[in-house]
């Protein structure tokens, strides 16, 4: 859940900016306008609004960023990490051969 918030968040954040630039890629009916019927500062206006109450309403989700520590120990910034955890995760990165392993899930054989 937590990536799929993150990912609509920079979502939000690209759209505001491309509409400030005046690109409408990703709003064809907005592109089908003429040019002088579009009020840019309008559009921006309504994804700066929905971009700040999205991001009001899921503060909550923010501490969950610490999980990707687990979920993606690879990509997670070292500086971050919390500082007992530091070295491992230097090692971690670091080993080539972990690296070129397909990630599996493990199962666990019982007796």
């Amino acid at each position: 859940m937590y990536s799929h918030i993150t990912a609509f968040e920079v979502k939000l954040r690209l759209w505001e900016a491309q509409l400030a630039a005046g690109q409408f890629m990703h709003f064809p009916r907005i592109a089908a306008c003429a040019p002088d019927d579009v009020d840019l500062n309008t559009c921006v206006g309504v994804v700066t609004s929905l971009r700040e109450e999205f991001a009001s309403r899921f503060t909550g989700v923010r501490p969950l960023a610490s999980f990707k520590l687990f979920t993606s120990p690879f990509d997670f910034p070292v500086d971050e990490a919390p500082a007992p955890l530091q070295m491992e995760l230097v090692e971690l990165q670091c080993n080539d051969e972990l690296k070129a392993r397909p990630y599996r899930f493990s199962t666990v054989l019982l007796p």
